[in-house]
């Protein structure tokens, strides 16, 4: 590669990551070229719907079988941001026109615009009771935040931060707490947006200081995850704000240097606990997708999958949705192949048992556990599952454990 080349690469990067620039096409297909990031899908609580963000528009894709329901459009500029409510019946999208819209998930109707906010909406939240949406802004380097009231959509809290933009929002399960990360990772109180505390990364003899790119809380609220552009995942202690373990999630031996050249495969594109908050699963550019044991630090299982630009995982972490990616050697870039696929990365009768055991039901009675790998046992479980009444269990588990029990039922596991 010569000088030329290096040097368009390393400004096709920096657009990418800074200005999140891609080409608007048509609302029936997904993003057909992305120079190295796409924003991630989006699940719906229940694992049944998956959101695309796709230039201005936004697709609602059925999980089961994978196939598009409905097409949200009125946005005049690229939409960066999506949440759903936690019925999963309302939408919140929002992008670089700087419009927060509001939709209904069934008809793709939307029912509320919020006064319009002069910079780009870049991150979204619903509270988990339902009351409140935040709504993370930037202004060239400046990033600020916004609650607002869920019943009289009235702005009720702001932060102006001024310490770069908020890539990701993240409640903790009780919706006391915000984690806002982006050039530091801040502890937010939810009601009011009052900083409680922020940290700096640490910085890695590997890779330097690097951008946050994303994070998520632990469904016991203990442990908060943060990715970094690098292919990092640091595990924090939500209680002391103290990273506890460090993973490499990219296909290396050893932390090390990035070139430029390999970073769309070791960018991180999506991490997810498991329910029962006892083991992450993450995915990097390359299609290494591992799972690690959360309090040991522990790599636990790999596979290996193809190349991807974009990937979400469910609500409790069994299914992936990806968008597979190619790389172009005329632009120097990574182009999506406008493909949404939904897979089942972990199969084992580990995993399955690790969902069910976050996944008891709400009647109290427990969930049957794999006591072996044997077929009848897997079909004794999807049995036992699909008898359970559809209330039994709480949101998104029903179609993660029979998405695991069929995927091992087809292998013979």
């Amino acid at each position: 590669m010569n000088n030329r080349q290096i040097g368009t690469l390393y400004m096709v990067i920096i657009l990418s990551i800074i200005l999140m620039m891609t080409s608007t096409v048509d609302a029936q297909e997904l993003p057909s070229t992305a120079d190295f990031y796409l924003p991630p899908p989006v699940w719906s609580h229940d694992g049944q719907s998956i959101a695309v963000m796709n230039g201005n528009t936004v697709e609602i894709w059925a999980a089961a079988p994978s196939q598009l329901r409905l097409t949200l459009t009125g946005h005049t500029d690229r939409v960066d941001a999506v949440a759903w409510s936690p019925d999963d019946n309302m939408i919140a999208t929002g992008g670089d026109d700087g419009i927060i819209k509001i939709w209904e998930s069934t008809t793709g109707t939307m029912v509320r615009e919020l006064p319009q906010i002069e910079d780009r909406v870049i991150g979204l939240k619903w509270s988990p009771q339902g009351n409140r949406l935040v709504s993370g802004h930037i202004r060239y380097t400046n990033g600020f935040m916004y609650l607002w009231d869920t019943i009289t959509w009235q702005r009720i809290a702001e932060l102006d931060h001024n310490m770069g933009g908020s890539e990701t929002i993240a409640y903790s399960p009780d919706g006391r707490y915000l984690a806002r990360v982006g050039g530091s990772y801040t502890l937010i109180d939810a009601q009011t947006l009052n900083v409680i505390a922020m940290r700096n990364l640490p910085e890695e003899e590997c890779c330097g200081s690097v951008s946050i790119v994303s994070a998520v809380w632990s469904p016991d609220g203990q442990t908060v995850a943060i990715g970094t552009l690098n292919g990092l995942v640091h595990i924090w202690n939500a209680q002391i704000l103290e990273v506890q373990h460090t993973f490499l999630v990219a296909s290396r031996s050893a932390p090390q240097s990035v070139p430029y050249a390999d970073l769309p495969d070791v960018w991180l594109r999506a991490m997810a606990f498991s329910p029962d908050s006892q083991f992450l699963v993450a995915i990097a550019g390359d299609g290494l997708t591992s799972r690690w044991d959360v309090h040991t630090g522990a790599r636990i299982e790999s596979v290996q999958t193809t190349s991807l630009i974009a990937a979400a995982w469910s609500s409790r972490s069994g299914q992936l949705a990806s968008i597979p990616a190619i790389f172009s050697s005329e632009n120097l870039g990574v182009q999506s192949t406008g493909r949404l696929t939904i897979s089942v990365p972990f199969t084992s009768t580990a995993t399955l048992n690790s969902l069910a055991a976050g996944c008891q039901p709400t009647s109290g009675e427990t969930l049957i556990s794999m006591q072996s790998s044997s077929d009848t046992s897997t079909e004794t479980f999807i049995t036992t599952l699909t008898n359970m009444p559809e209330t039994a269990l709480p949101p998104g588990c029903r179609a993660d454990l029979l998405a695991v029990a069929a995927a091992m039922d087809a292998q013979g596991d």
